[in-house]
């Protein structure tokens, strides 16, 4: 089964590599950008957030410049439907139709009309590996937000833990609501393209979406829902596995989430294997960038240290030239100029430096020692009889 999916998976990475490939791989991140943009519009109209309106702002700024670029390659990729987007009418960029093959509501019709079948064929693909991804991200999210709130149970006492705790539940859940969102708009668009019900390798693309177009009409929904099943609000449980067990724990059945998928069939103990190895790549690429961002913090705070002492360097040997050059007022004035601006540039450079928490090796200690002086540690050893 793992052979199968890691097949698959090796087919979409290589069908991602096409330009056309990538330019509808990018259209489903711009339409991400579009969901969370409206749900942070519709938040802040509604509480009045000036950090949700800071926020919508430089999201709305990033997307339009995306979408920019997206938009020049669509001419080139999808020409028969500029004249869509030119009769778009001008609003808030998050609304704007992008017109990709899942954006048509009658699809057989207008993907015919547009000539947009063998792009519905690769984007069905794409929101069908995008659809697996999101259910992954609901699942993790799932388990996060559960954790979160068992530890505010045990943990959290007295008002100000207790508040600091619920900001951190309420940040899992809006995770969690994220990628519940994601997949709920993913399995539309996999409805309204259909799904290929053949595995014949030699079958054209065009041929493979007309074949799903079929079997839609024929099947309804019922191929879908057995492939993506529809996501509702009671289904985002999981037993809580670091509380004792209860009376009628027993009886109470996991949510789909934790039973579908490419590791849905497998045994407990596999499938924990798996999802332990899959967490140790990640938690191994988390510390890489932790000690790439610590690296960069330690080089920038040097360099404000060498700006400083240049900027203060040169005030002096301006300083010095214009003492040099006492009986040539042009001369002295000129270097006076300098030294004045070198010196202002010096004291703001200071003023920021120290507003980062940053400070200065004493008068006895060498930069290098004073950097790993101030290095947090890294490295922690846990009693193994824990």
């Amino acid at each position: 089964m793992l052979a199968d999916e890691a097949y698959r998976s090796s087919l979409k990475d290589r069908e991602q590599t096409t330009p056309v490939a990538i330019f509808l791989n990018q259209g489903l991140k711009l339409k991400e950008m579009q969901w969370n943009i409206r749900h942070i519009r519709q938040r802040h109209s509604k509480h009045g957030d000036p950090s949700d309106l800071t926020q919508l702002q430089t999201l709305r700024a990033t997307f339009s410049a995306s979408l920019k670029r997206w938009r020049k390659e669509q001419q080139l990729i999808m020409p028969l439907v500029i004249d869509l987007v030119v009769k778009l009418k001008p609003g808030d960029p998050e609304d704007d139709t992008l017109f990709l093959p899942s954006d048509f509501e009658n699809a057989s019709e207008e993907h015919s009309r547009y000539q947009l079948e063998t792009l519905a064929a690769l984007e069905l693909k794409l929101w069908e590996g995008a659809a697996h991804d999101y259910l992954e991200s609901v699942r993790q999210t799932v388990k996060y937000v559960v954790s979160l709130v068992t530890d505010k149970r045990r943990i959290a006492r007295g008002q100000f833990l207790n508040t600091r705790a619920g900001d951190i539940v309420h940040q899992g859940k809006e995770k969690r609501r994220s990628a519940v969102e994601c997949y709920r708009k993913a399995r539309e668009a996999i409805v309204r393209l259909g799904r290929s019900m053949g595995k014949e390798k030699r079958r054209s693309a065009v041929e493979c979406y007309r074949k799903a177009r079929e079997a839609i009409v024929r099947l309804g929904r019922s191929m879908v829902d057995d492939m993506f099943p529809v996501l509702h609000d009671s289904d985002l449980t999981m037993k809580d596995t670091t509380s004792s067990h209860e009376l009628g724990d027993g009886q109470k059945m996991d949510s789909w989430i934790w039973r579908h998928g490419a590791l849905g069939d497998m045994p407990q103990k596999e499938r924990d294997e798996f999802q332990q190895q899959s967490d140790s790549v990640q938690w191994f690429r988390a510390r890489a960038d932790m000690y790439r961002w610590l690296e960069q913090k330690e080089t920038l705070e040097s360099e404000f240290r060498r700006t400083i002492k240049g900027f203060d360097r040169m005030t002096n040997i301006w300083r010095e030239m214009a003492k040099e050059n006492r009986e040539k007022k042009g001369y002295e004035a000129y270097g006076l100029q300098k030294a004045d601006m070198y010196e202002r540039m010096a004291g703001e450079c200071r003023v920021k430096f120290e507003k980062t928490g940053a400070g200065w090796p004493a008068q006895d200690q060498s930069e290098s020692d004073y950097v790993r002086s101030r290095r947090p540690q890294l490295e922690y050893e846990f009693d193994s009889s824990d």
